[in-house]
């Protein structure tokens, strides 16, 4: 992890409530994402056991925009989250 201070993303991780599919546990991620000629840095909720996750938002200030954790655990105990089916987004 680049932008999250790993002390601060242990202490938020107990803000997550449980999977409301399975009951698993979800944590924090962040990913790399490309955007030539440069890249930026993702944050969103996933329940390890199923899979489903937050919206991912950029948490570096690379658009303007820095999403914190505190708003990822709050989409995610409100249940504002993306099931994967087969690589894609449900609805697509």
């Amino acid at each position: 992890m680049n932008y999250l201070d790993r002390r601060m993303l242990s202490e938020k991780e107990c803000l997550l409530d449980e999977c409301p599919c399975c009951g698993g546990t979800a944590e924090f991620v962040e990913q790399e994402r490309p955007d030539p000629p440069a890249h930026y840095h993702v944050l969103y909720a996933q329940c390890i056991r199923c899979g489903l996750r937050t919206k991912e938002e950029p948490c570096d200030g690379f658009y303007g925009y820095r999403v914190t954790p505190e708003q990822i655990a709050s989409w995610w105990n409100k249940r504002h989250y993306l099931r994967l089916t087969n690589g894609r987004k449900e609805g697509e």
